[in-house]
């Protein structure tokens, strides 16, 4: 059970990887594209991954993967290598105060997720793979993404603590 208790994380890492694109699209399916809504299970795990590991352990996964998000995402190389190692640095800033209460992680993530999309928008916006106004990004994927991604930790964070990974 131990062994499994150590492959797990990296087994949901790249689960979430795939999952979040998956999600994503199916939400947004639901709701006929009129909100584009991002699922964030991978800055979830990398939330677990930085209360976890070591900082150099999760710089380099993290930093591979983020070429194969980028590519699976955004279909260039710029926006994830970026913001992955930024989202990093400032989790192991804020890692006394995330282990200090769960609200802290919660509100932790919730500045992960606020962060990522606004750091995405304006890099594809600066990279001209966009063209959306500020407002509409806001209201029509920001709130809805934030609003989605708090409801699916509050739901992951119950198995996390039930498998007693943290």
């Amino acid at each position: 059970m131990k062994k499994f208790k150590r492959i797990l994380p990296f087994l949901f890492l790249f689960i979430s990887l795939f999952l979040d694109r998956h999600l994503t699209y199916f939400l947004s399916t639901l709701l006929s594209y009129q909100f584009v809504i991002s699922s964030h299970f991978f800055l979830m795990m990398l939330l677990f991954f930085i209360l976890t590991y070591s900082k150099y352990l999760v710089y380099f996964i993290f930093l591979i993967l983020s070429f194969l998000y980028d590519s699976l995402y955004f279909h260039g190389i710029g926006i994830s290598t970026f913001l992955f190692p930024l989202l990093i640095f400032l989790g192991y800033k804020w890692l006394p105060l995330m282990n200090y209460s769960k609200i802290a992680r919660v509100l932790s993530f919730f500045i992960l997720v606020f962060i990522f999309n606004i750091g995405s928008y304006f890099l594809a916006l600066f990279y001209h793979m966009t063209s959306y106004s500020f407002d509409v990004f806001v209201v029509y994927h920001l709130l809805p993404s934030l609003m989605i991604n708090l409801l699916f930790y509050f739901f992951s964070d119950f198995f996390v603590n039930r498998l007693h990974l943290i």
